[in-house]
């Protein structure tokens, strides 16, 4: 009879036998339930790769219908099993995922090692890879499934995976992505980003880069609250003022020569020469956010009216302030072109613009334009809460944007095919981006990054020395952004990123006792305490109103839209 060979993952001082379906330390058997072993297992087969919530539940519940709270609950199990409370072994990585930090051995042979520093990424490529020749042995891949990332463990198979260091910025500085692009099925062109930080001042606000990707330009608060141009070298940058500070709106694009910048002020569009030298007003009532044609003769922008019958506007005109403007296309209210700014395809036929059924609230999308009769295609499934800075790719193909939403808030930048519009997250990151501008070739952008370090202070309103005490203490915190309210009996709801996502948590008004209500990815936003302080009402970007205990038990969705809500006077 032949012997069936043990298949064990070695780290650290632990076992797991897939064979015998058991996790051990030393000679001594951990209790694991079966999904909580499931989860180890796929962790472990990954190690030192950013794992999100969707890509491990599919894997392990395989299409079952369960919250993020099943997962929750396993990753608990593990680590009381592993003692890793302080999350040496399994790190979460806020609003993201998961990644297994520890060296692997199967059977003896090293998997997986890297001595980790900051923030690392992981983009896989999503075409099949081909068997690999000359006897080396194969290892593990990824397949494209349902248009999501999902990953297939098969044995036998190589894995693509190209982990790339973030640098971590600090708000309103420049920050410079590379692609590494390929023309292969089945969705994404892209298998890496890195970035790189341009600026340190702190004070970036929008950015452009020039077609030929050697030169950025960018706007600058200074301390007058006014504005500034810059502009200066990819390789080595060294800024140069091009514009001094004024009523500078905000930065455009360079002209597809690179001899021009265009930027906003207050009464209109301008142009100034790239070094310096000539500047000349183009054209009035130009507004918000403007997207060059690809023959630098016309400009698309949005124009946003109130509920009287002109809604809102895509307008397209000559770039040189000839002729009259064109109302391209149309949205009456609630249906809206958001602000989210226009891209022009390589061929300068369509237009891809923000647009949504309400211009808030998880329902927006990215919306085809006909340059010639304003034709309008929506081009995504479901809805978004943010669309924004849609930019083509040079095959016309598709196109790149900013893009958030609820069910992937950890995804930044996104690939969307084009007339198909199949999505693609691109990248993730703890941290908020702006404006995104791309080269001609698509091997590199230009973005604004933000991070934010927010913190909750109390004040005795009674105490004439109106001093203040802090609550929170977290060094890239987000506490109680979109959240901050109270309880009868004088106890803090406010929202948290400490507990790996942004949730409801709820503490003393001293600080003290501070408990997480909520455990899963949802975005939960203004949040109401009942006037009995028994339950917490609070909206979902794109999933509506739902309520809670003051527990944290009891979940229940009280509608699939809306957001802000208000409890009655008698509570009901």
């Amino acid at each position: 009879m032949q012997k069936l060979a043990h298949e064990i993952y070695s780290f650290d001082e632990f076992r797991l036998d897939l064979t015998r379906g058991a996790l051990f330390r030393g000679p001594d058997e951990l209790k694991l339930r079966p999904k909580s072993f499931d989860v180890l297992k796929y962790l472990i087969e990954n190690p030192g790769r950013l794992i999100s919530k969707d890509e491990l539940i599919e894997s392990v519940w395989q299409g079952m219908a369960v919250t993020d709270d099943s997962l929750v609950q396993c990753l608990k199990d593990i680590r009381r099993a592993l003692g890793d409370n302080s999350q040496q072994i399994i790190k979460t990585v806020p609003r993201r995922g998961y990644i297994f930090e520890k060296e692997v051995t199967e059977n003896g042979t090293a998997v997986y090692t890297e001595e980790t520093s900051g923030v690392h990424l992981v983009i896989e490529e999503m075409s099949e890879p081909p068997a690999v020749a000359g006897g080396l042995p194969l290892q593990k891949s990824e397949r494209w499934k349902k248009g999501k990332l999902l990953a297939a463990i098969k044995q036998r198979k190589l894995v693509f995976a190209f982990v790339v260091s973030a640098i971590v910025l600090f708000g309103g500085g420049l920050a410079y992505g590379l692609f590494t692009f390929f023309r292969q099925p089945p969705a994404s062109p892209f298998k890496s980003v890195s970035i790189k930080q341009l600026t340190h001042e702190g004070n970036a606000t929008t950015a452009a880069i020039s077609r030929d990707g050697k030169y950025f330009a960018y706007t600058a608060g200074d301390e007058d609250g006014k504005k500034s141009l810059w502009v200066s070298q990819i390789v080595a940058p060294n800024p140069t003022q091009i514009v001094a500070s004024s009523d500078i709106y905000g930065l455009g694009a360079f002209s597809p020569d690179g001899n021009f910048v265009y930027y906003l002020r207050e009464d209109g569009m301008y142009q100034t020469a790239t070094f310096g030298g000539l500047t000349r007003k183009m054209r009035d009532g130009v507004v918000g956010r403007f997207s060059i044609s690809p023959d630098g003769k016309q400009v698309a922008f949005m124009r946003i009216g109130a509920g009287d019958g002109l809604g809102s506007r895509v307008i397209v005109a000559n770039t040189d302030g000839t002729g009259e403007e064109r109302i391209l296309a149309y949205r009456k209210p609630p249906e809206s072109f958001g602000t989210g700014g226009c891209g022009w395809s390589p061929d300068g036929e369509t237009l891809i613009c923000a647009a949504g059924d309400n211009p808030m609230f998880g329902q927006q999308f990215p919306m085809a334009l006909r340059v010639a009769d304003g034709q309008q295609t929506p081009l995504t499934p479901g809805n978004w809460n943010l669309v924004s800075y849609p930019q083509w790719l040079p095959d016309g193909g598709g196109f790149l944007m900013r893009g958030w939403n609820s069910k992937n808030p950890g995804a930044t930048f996104w690939h969307v095919t084009f007339p198909d519009g199949v999505t693609t997250p691109i990248y993730h990151s703890l941290d908020n981006y702006g404006q995104i501008s791309l080269t001609a070739d698509a091997s590199a952008f230009v973005t604004i990054q933000f991070k934010s370090h927010l913190n909750l202070y109390a004040m005795d309103l009674s105490d004439e020395r109106r001093q203040m005490k802090q609550l929170t203490f977290g060094p890239d915190g987000v506490d109680g952004s979109r959240t901050l309210t109270t309880t009868p009996d004088n106890r803090i709801v406010y929202n948290s990123a400490k507990g790996g996502n942004d949730d409801l948590w709820i503490m003393d008004s001293d600080g003290g006792n501070q408990r997480q209500l909520t455990f899963d990815a949802s975005l939960e936003d203004g949040a109401m305490v009942s006037r009995d302080g028994r339950s917490v009402v609070f909206g979902v970007p794109s999933q509506g109103i739902w309520k809670i205990d003051l527990d944290g038990g009891n979940r229940k969705q009280l509608s699939a839209r809306g957001m802000f809500p208000e409890y009655s006077q008698d509570g009901n």
